[in-house]
């Protein structure tokens, strides 16, 4: 999450030939999505082994 906030919000100066090629901003915004989701699902998966400890082999 912490390199897509830095890509997001532009907090280093790219080169202009990565910028020519990529947008550096859609990229921070994926990684700062898909960042997050995977702490949602770490969490919920969590939950779901602790409350059925049984099921655990």
């Amino acid at each position: 999450m912490v390199v897509g906030a830095v890509l997001a919000l532009d907090a280093i100066a790219m080169p202009q030939a990565v910028t020519d090629v990529v947008r550096t901003d859609v990229v921070g915004w994926i990684c700062l999505a898909m960042g997050a989701l995977a702490i949602v699902l770490g969490v919920v998966t969590s939950r779901q082994a602790q409350r059925h400890p049984s099921d655990r082999r």
